[in-house]
């Protein structure tokens, strides 16, 4: 029986599909071999030499508009990716600028969650030994610092995708020390049989379905439910939680704490290090509170220490002074204000707020000191000729233990950011709402 045309064509293109797949045309049941393409960015490895020169030289170019110009027939990999790798070392250069080199891989949440080279700095001083775990690896950037202070670093991570930058990230770095597992933290602890480590540290994922968690419970892993066991693990336990987090309530939630450390870079908490010792006796050790200060490279500014019990009272004075000091924000954040106050001789402004207050003109203080030069109560058409007589227009806001939020304030006296001064809407020892005009003079 003869064919039609069509009928012919129809039976050619089956034979060649057929034969694309390398399978006989009379099989009824064809089996598929499926290319497993690796994830982004480990796809991006075998491309490298290619891709890299493509991104050198661009600055600060938008990751989008570099991407327009890109001719997709040309490329090896989707131009999303190549994109997204810019923009990814862009934000690099900014978090690790010493530690990031050409070639090295990232995602965006990676470079997010991940410790700054400020901290990874620091950190290096207060950790060594012999043998550490990193039961929180992702980028690998905490498991960096511990593979220059410990012989062996053993590092998990459940992410195989986060797990093989990291590895591919330290191979650029000529770290040979370190031992990748791909596991969680709960089931590689459950598993564990080998001798005990000299550190354990764990940074919990703050985040959970693309929600921001910063209560221990609401993290990944829950540090409260594996510390328990952790002393047939480790000598010494190292976690870091939330800046967020309030220091006494950490204090219940993780018993024998041997040290806090609440650090600020830049003038912005940055992070909270609670070291702990599982096992130590009850009262073996009184824990230090340390408030670290550092600069964007790491280097320490400035570094007060007390312990974790303090005392609350402080003088406040009758009338601000000649200077108002505002304290660091580690120093905020640690509950330290008012035991800065009393070694420096100061006061507080009043029982509500941070602000200090003093005649003294102290140098080297640690956080910013401002020259007064009026306080007005708060009446606000007295406030706005008092701004009108003094051409003040652009100005900073700053707010404390005040009932009106910082962007109504700018549109009620109609006034934009800028230098001119500094505004500190805030109230007195008698209660009563105030603005304090003064001029930054000292930031430490």
């Amino acid at each position: 029986m003869a064919l039609s045309p069509f009928s012919s064509k129809l039976i050619q293109k089956s034979i060649i599909l057929l034969g694309s797949l390398n399978l006989k045309p009379n099989r009824r049941k064809p089996e598929l071999t499926l290319i497993q393409l690796k994830p982004y960015p480990q796809n991006l490895i075998p491309h490298l030499p290619e891709i890299l020169p493509l991104i050198q030289d661009v600055g600060k170019q938008d990751p989008s508009d570099f991407a327009l110009h890109l001719k997709k027939e040309s490329l090896p990999v989707p131009v999303s990716d190549v994109a997204t790798l810019l923009d990814c070392y862009q934000r690099a250069e900014i978090k690790f600028p010493d530690i990031h080199k050409p070639g090295m891989l990232y995602t965006k949440k990676s470079i997010e969650q991940s410790s700054g080279q400020a901290l990874i700095t620091y950190k290096k001083l207060l950790f060594s030994g012999n043998r550490a775990v990193d039961l929180t690896g992702g980028l690998g950037m905490d498991t960096l610092f511990l593979s220059k202070k410990y012989n062996e670093v053993t590092y998990i991570e459940r992410d195989e995708n986060v797990l093989e930058i990291a590895r591919h990230n330290h191979s650029i770095q000529h770290i040979q020390n370190v031992t990748y597992v791909c596991a969680d933290a709960e089931s590689w602890l459950e598993s564990y049989t080998g001798p005990p480590f000299d550190l354990i540290y764990i940074d919990p994922s703050r985040r959970t379905d693309e929600k921001r968690a910063f209560l221990l419970k609401d993290c990944e892993p829950d540090v409260r439910v594996i510390y328990p066991f952790l002393d047939q693990f480790a000598k010494e336990l190292a976690a870091k939680v939330s800046p967020m987090y309030d220091i006494t309530q950490l204090q219940r939630e993780i018993p024998d704490i041997f040290d806090i450390y609440v650090i600020s870079v830049q003038s912005e908490v940055k992070e909270v290090l609670v070291v702990s010792k599982p096992g130590q006796t009850p009262g073996e050790y009184e824990g230090l509170l340390h408030v670290v200060m550092l600069n964007k490279k790491g280097w320490l500014i400035s570094e007060l220490a007390s312990g974790l019990e303090v005392e609350d009272a402080c003088e406040v004075a009758d009338q601000p002074g000649l200077f108002l000091y505002e304290p660091d924000p580690a120093i905020i954040k640690a509950g330290q204000s008012k035991s800065l106050a009393r070694s420096l001789g100061f006061k507080m402004l009043n029982y509500g707020t941070d602000y200090l207050t003093s005649n003294d003109d102290f140098p080297g203080f640690s956080g910013k000191k401002y020259a007064i030069s009026d306080v007005l109560l708060y009446k606000p058409r007295q406030i706005k000729i008092y701004l009108q007589e003094h051409q003040l227009t652009n100005v900073h806001i700053h707010k404390r233990d005040f009932p009106h939020p910082v962007d109504l304030l700018f549109k009620k006296f109609d006034l934009k950011m800028g230098e001119q001064a500094h505004l500190f809407f805030t109230k007195n020892a008698d209660g009563e709402l105030i603005v304090i005009v003064g001029e930054l003079v000292d930031k430490n």
